[in-house]
Parts: C-alpha cells; sequence; structure tokens
C-alpha cells in the first residue's frame, strides 16, 4: 500500500485511511479536518503534517 510509505504512516494508519476514504487517492484530496478526525492520525497531523 503506498500510504504506509508516507513518514509517520505506517500498515494500521494507512488501513484506516482507506476505510475512512473509501480508497486510497481520495485520502490526498480530504481536507485536514477530516483526517483529524480519524483515530492516531489526527495527533500525527497536529505533530507534523504528513501531507502538504
Amino acid at each position: 500500500m503506498v500510504l504506509s510509505l508516507l513518514p509517520r504512516v505506517g500498515d494500521l494508519i494507512g488501513k484506516k485511511l482507506v476505510a475512512y476514504c473509501g480508497i486510497a487517492g481520495a485520502v490526498f484530496s480530504e481536507s485536514v479536518k477530516t483526517l483529524n478526525k480519524i483515530l492516531r492520525v489526527g495527533s500525527l497531523l497536529k505533530s507534523k503534517p504528513i501531507l502538504k
């Protein structure tokens, strides 16, 4: 899975992102506010952005 190659995104968080967004490509078009709702992803984004 391509998402697991992103810094601080492993298999579990990558799977959560896909489960929430539907497909991996949709993760990149979601707002930070929406991604913050996903368990553990919000805390990662607050510490240092994953996506610019």
